[in-house]
């Protein structure tokens, strides 16, 4: 009854560290995929005197351009259709800037597009940069939090797991020191007298990792009952990526590791 308790005890301690990891990771990669979505529809948008030879700027601020998109001034014109005379509208189209939008390889920070922004204004043929910053600095600021909130949170999950494994660890070493000690006397290695100490920390490892497995299953096959929908579209939750599985499997079995490290140098102390 006891070795059962104290499986269950490492198992729902070991699957509460796994789970807040893959938060973490999930949420982490949800962030990086927005940031990826937001970069494609974020541009600056620039207007000039003469028309700019779009393969001079290849960079700004070291942050690579996209591309560079001329707007149609066609629309412009269109307005002012049956408003203004043809000699008008031919005066407003000699006269009439030229607008580009750039699009960035990444997403900048505020520091950074505060520095092209600059740069920008800097170049003799550019009468006006806008680069949104107000809407850019929200939506930076906003994902910087998340992941703020999202790696405090997974330290203090880490940390309280931590610290309550290794109070199981003293646990076990109390519960079987005698037998240690007696197996010892009689020749046993330290590693072979712990061996079911050892087997219970695997066990609890592999355990924990299909039972994890399972719940993130769960969860990602009825996200939308915990996400909105207008939100999952938006942000794509991979809960069961590849990477994340593999790190979760060699996170569970170092518990583990640890654990058995940790009853063996005890049992070294005493």
């Amino acid at each position: 009854m006891k070795y059962l308790k104290n499986f269950i005890a490492f198992i729902i301690l070991l699957c509460s560290m796994l789970l807040a990891f893959n938060l973490f990771m999930s949420i982490n990669q949800s962030v990086s995929n927005y940031k990826d979505k937001i970069r494609d529809d974020y541009s600056i948008v620039i207007i000039t005197k003469t028309p700019i030879d779009k393969d001079s700027i290849t960079s700004l601020n070291n942050i690579d351009v996209k591309k560079i998109v001329t707007l149609n001034n066609q629309e412009i014109l269109a307005k002012f259709k049956g408003k203004l005379s043809k000699n008008s509208l031919a005066l407003l189209k000699k006269r009439l800037p030229f607008f580009y939008k750039i699009y960035l390889s990444k997403f900048p920070t505020t520091s950074q597009l505060q520095a092209i922004t600059k740069e920008l204004e800097s170049m003799k043929n550019i009468k006006r940069v806008e680069s949104f910053s107000k809407n850019h600095t929200r939506v930076y600021l906003l994902l910087k939090l998340i992941n703020i909130v999202v790696s405090v949170l997974f330290i203090i999950i880490f940390i309280f797991a931590i610290i309550m494994l290794s109070k199981q660890i003293k646990l076990w070493f109390y519960e079987h020191a005698k037998r240690l000690s007696i197996m010892q006397l009689h020749g046993a290695s330290t590693l072979y007298a712990a061996m079911p100490i050892i087997k219970t920390a695997i066990w609890s490892s592999i355990f924990s990792f299909f039972i994890v497995l399972v719940i993130l299953f769960l969860v990602q096959n009825n996200i939308n009952l915990f996400l909105p929908q207008e939100l999952s579209d938006i942000i794509k939750i991979d809960l069961l990526h590849t990477s994340n599985i593999v790190l979760t499997f060699i996170l569970s079995f170092a518990v583990a590791i640890l654990t058995i490290l940790g009853v063996l140098l005890q049992h070294k102390r005493y």
